[in-house]
């Protein structure tokens, strides 16, 4: 397969990222799309519903079926579209760009030193 030589541009020209993995723990190309503000419609398994949000985009089960009307739904809903690109995007934002996860690991620290987990 060839590699694309601008995976950011390529992305911000996208109006749907397709993840179709079989298994997955935390898939990178979800959250590329995420920090692209590009919505994503993806197979629900490994840790893909953790990063994929009904707010930031579709899963879906295994299948053509389900795999196509999910596209079609969000192909010819340019506006829920668009609410999803911006949730993609706020969610990377809060939840996995540095200062995200830095927060994170900050309430992991603090639950694990006052014995709140």
């Amino acid at each position: 397969m060839h590699r694309h030589q601008d995976p950011a541009g390529l992305l911000a020209a996208a109006d749907i990222v397709v993840h179709t993995a079989r298994s997955g723990a935390a898939p990178t190309a979800l959250l590329r799309a995420m920090a692209a503000g590009v919505p994503a419609v993806a197979t629900r398994v490994g840790g893909v519903p953790e990063i994929v949000t009904p707010d930031t985009g579709v899963l879906v089960p295994l299948g053509a079926p389900a795999l196509v009307d999910a596209l079609v739904g969000l192909a010819e809903d340019g506006a829920r579209r668009r609410r999803m690109a911006a949730a993609a995007r706020a969610r990377f934002l809060a939840e996995y760009d540095a200062a995200g996860w830095a927060r994170r690991l900050h309430r992991l620290y603090a639950d694990v030193l006052t014995g709140r987990t």
